[in-house]
């Protein structure tokens, strides 16, 4: 559970953060006038404003909740932002790389159809989505050039853009988002105080993208060039179709916006909020207890009620709230068996060890290879995503050079067959918080907190006032199912992957090729004392994947 900090001019809370079930990755954009007293809200947008007066009613309908059994792996992305007299963002999702960047091959996103158990409903007709083309089905303009002009004389970018997504299109739009995950990552890891980092670059790429809906002039320039699209055109209408297609699989995505009395939004960034972001508008009753129990409910619902108290009030200056909620529950496509977990080593560096609980597969079929100093591996969920390892051999390594030296179109092209191997993974439960004001304003968005432009939002002044990240992640056993184990596992096993040692990961959608989480992991029990390895002697690929079959010219393809 999170407890927002007090959204009024005085107070501060920080939240307090329960242990889940399930990952929940939270990303929060706070507008306000004022100078923030704030540290941490979870979930959802705050707006500010002194003011009293009256909004239209809305009703909205949550969108895309999943529901699943035995879940290994799952998430829940939301945002918030408050303002006085500004506005704010959020919004999240999933991708893959494999069948967005075949090794020199142009064949377009395959249409998939996904046979993962993991039952996904959707409450409105607006949830269905568009397929994905070979053919370029979108005419006009880059974002940089007249879009703008087009929407401001009133043309709607959704009648101007076909509902169809050109290959061209997603690979721009997932190269932008490997770009801005890397360059947020940079940025993140150097604030960093802790020895793991998990980010959800999909969910802060959305968030960021719907403000960009409001913003004007330099402002919306500034997002565009920190989030890499100037090559995109239509980036709305292709993000709205990359968010159904990844709604097809097992990540449901979820979006309102509440609105107060006495500040006044545009019709036309409610209209495109809800039809580009799936956000519903809402309107908040004015009695406080009521709304705090309705806006609690609605969390619960689209968190799978993983999040059952996400507000403990609401502040009487609170005039606008935009909520986003993203849900992944991960079946993992092949075994691991939980009666095989048992308790091991996980190797911190040459001198010290913390135990972990170490889930085993004697012949999991598994796709990896050795590239330069790095063994990198791939273990697939069920509704085409996928979990990346790049493990390092050494223990001197740096994140970000890693990612850097890495082509990506190569990467997650190169994976060969699968083939038995022995499995070690260790049991994750990672939590990562952090305010992301300091790194976006690096990555050129300092005006967001400053003199914005959110003319398109509301006639109000408004700027940012806190932009906070949230993200938390279990792996376990549970969610596998035997059936989903093919032949090859009734060969005998002779190589071995032990993730015993710090790495670096990727969850991606295989489809459409956009990064929904991002980390590294230097210590999985970052709260227990570390234990001097003095059990045996070993070597830097002691234990690690068995390269002395690469070395022998035995090669997993």
């Amino acid at each position: 559970m999170y407890r927002p900090f007090t959204c009024t001019r005085e107070a501060t809370r920080s939240p307090k953060q329960d242990n889940e079930e399930a990952a929940l990755a939270t990303f929060f954009l706070f507008l306000s006038g004022l100078q923030p007293p704030i540290k941490g809200l979870e979930l959802d947008w705050l707006f500010y404003d002194p003011d009293v007066g009256e909004t239209d009613e809305h009703s909205g309908e949550v969108a895309n909740v999943t529901k699943t059994d035995g879940l290994s792996f799952e998430t829940t992305t939301t945002s918030s932002s408050p303002l006085y007299t500004d506005s704010s963002f959020q919004d999240s999702t999933s991708d893959t790389w494999e069948d967005i960047y075949p090794h020199a091959n142009t064949t377009a996103f395959p249409q998939t159809s996904t046979t993962s158990p993991v039952e996904v409903t959707t409450a409105t007709e607006d949830q269905v989505v568009p397929g994905i083309t070979e053919q370029s089905s979108v005419e006009g303009s880059d974002l940089e050039g007249d879009q703008e002009d087009f929407l401001e004389e009133g043309e709607d970018e959704e009648r101007r853009c076909k509902k169809t997504v050109s290959l061209k299109e997603m690979h721009s739009l997932a190269e932008a988002m490997i770009k801005f995950s890397i360059d947020l990552f940079k940025q993140v890891h150097l604030e960093s105080k802790t020895p793991n980092v998990l980010l959800s670059p999909f969910s802060i790429f959305l968030s960021l993208s719907q403000l960009a809906l409001g913003a004007g002039n330099q402002t919306e320039k500034q997002l565009l060039e920190s989030l890499h699209i100037d090559t995109v055109t239509c980036l709305h209408s292709t993000l709205k179709s990359a968010r159904k297609e990844l709604t097809k699989t097992i990540l449901s995505i979820a979006a309102r916006i509440y609105t107060k009395k006495g500040f006044q939004m545009k019709e036309k960034f409610l209209k495109r909020s809800e039809s580009f972001y799936g956000a519903k508008p809402v309107n908040l009753i004015g009695k406080s207890d009521d709304d705090l129990k309705a806006i609690n409910k609605w969390v619960k619902e689209v968190t799978g009620g993983k999040i059952t108290k996400f507000l403990s009030y609401l502040p009487e200056d609170l005039v606008l709230l935009l909520l986003n909620a993203v849900n992944f529950k991960g079946l993992w496509r092949n075994k691991f068996d939980p009666s095989l977990t048992t308790q091991d080593m996980f190797h911190l560096n040459e001198q010290d060890v913390v135990t972990v609980e170490m889930m085993n597969a004697q012949q999991y079929p598994l796709s990896w290879y050795p590239l330069n100093n790095l063994e990198i591996a791939r273990f697939p969920f069920k509704g085409n995503i996928s979990f990346v390892v790049i493990m390092p051999n050494t223990y001197e390594w740096d994140a970000l050079s890693v990612l850097r030296s890495l082509n990506y179109t190569e990467l997650f092209s190169r994976f060969p067959r699968e083939m038995p191997t022995l499995v070690k993974i260790p049991k994750l439960v990672l939590e990562f918080q952090l305010e992301l004001n300091h790194a976006l304003t690096r990555m050129g968005l300092g005006e967001l907190f400053s003199q914005p432009d959110f003319h398109k939002i509301s006639d109000e002044t408004l700027l940012v006032s806190s932009i906070q990240h949230q993200t938390t992640l279990e792996l376990k056993e549970d969610g596998v199912e035997a059936s989903a184990v093919t032949g090859v596992l009734m060969f005998r096993s002779f190589l071995t992957f032990s993730i015993n040692r710090p790495f670096i990961f990727f969850l991606y959608h295989e489809t459409t090729g956009f990064p929904l989480f991002l980390g590294q992991v230097r210590n999985p029990k970052p709260n227990t004392n570390p234990n001097p390895n003095s059990s045996v002697k070993r070597t830097e690929l002691e234990d690690s994947p068995d390269l002395k079959h690469f070395v022998k010219g035995i090669d997993p393809k």
